[in-house]
């Protein structure tokens, strides 16, 4: 039996691992693959007693696998943009700039290829995405900025963003390099993710709608990119301005003006 202190390095209830809780007892889950595990394991028993009834019970009803906390989604300022860019290496400040005006994935940036631009529409189009669909891209200006600049240095290879020897970048060498960046700058925290959710938010802040975000980030679901719903009460405003203005409503505050407040009463 694994007692709750023993399990937890710090002897309390600080650390970030997870555990899966049974009356008197804690199993000790130090990773999301774990708890994936322990669900697998439970979805398996219920199989057991109500399909194949090996089983009267399933011993993981008495257990409560806590789910993952939330994580906070991190963006830059442009104070932190300007900074990091200022660090960058020009082939990686390019990178930065596109993903920042494209919100595409890291894979699906250093994937890009020359055949899937289409500078006469302003787009691209993404043929492998992580959830499997085709999707196309609308390209701004600083996109297409950042377009000419690379047509005009390419060494005539296939990739967009291309290494010294005409190939793929290797994301490891991207990664390196913005961490050398980020510490130039004295910023921290910043993943190439982050970029990705600058986009976004920064689209939100914008007022853009959440399903137009959502199209543009090619999730394929409306609940992942509500994380970023929050970052636009402005954009709520007009639902509340509708009523300004409504006939009793504002005829009943234009006769409360200048009366005694209950205080001085």
């Amino acid at each position: 039996m694994i007692s709750s202190n023993s399990a937890r390095p710090d002897g309390g209830g600080n650390d970030e691992r997870r555990y899966a809780r049974i009356p008197g007892r804690e199993i000790l889950i130090a990773k999301k693959e774990h708890r994936r595990e322990l669900e697998l394991l439970r979805n398996a028993l219920n199989l057991a007693v109500k399909e194949w009834e090996w089983l009267e019970t399933n011993p993981f009803t008495r257990v409560k696998i806590e789910k993952a906390r939330s994580k906070v989604e991190r963006w830059l300022t442009p104070e932190e943009e300007k900074a990091v860019l200022e660090n960058c290496e020009p082939w990686l400040a390019q990178i930065v700039i596109f993903t920042l005006n494209t919100g595409m994935r890291r894979g699906e940036v250093l994937s890009l290829k020359w055949p899937q631009i289409d500078l006469s529409r302003r787009t691209l189009t993404l043929l492998e995405t992580k959830n499997g669909e085709r999707r196309t891209l609308p390209l701004n200006q600083n996109a297409c900025e950042i377009l000419k600049a690379r047509s005009e240095v390419s060494s005539g290879t296939e990739y967009l963003f291309e290494s010294k020897n005409g190939t793929r970048i290797d994301p490891r060498n991207l990664l390196k390099e913005l961490c050398k960046a980020r510490i130039k700058a004295g910023i921290a925290n910043v993943r190439f993710h982050d970029l990705r959710h600058t986009f976004a938010t920064r689209l939100v802040q914008k007022g853009i709608g959440i399903y137009d975000v959502k199209e543009l980030l090619g999730h394929k679901s409306l609940t992942m990119t509500m994380r970023y719903a929050h970052h636009s009460p402005d954009a709520l405003r007009p639902a509340v301005k509708v009523l300004e203005g409504i006939g009793y409503v504002l005829g009943r505050i234009d006769s409360c003006r200048g009366l005694a407040s209950p205080a001085s009463i």
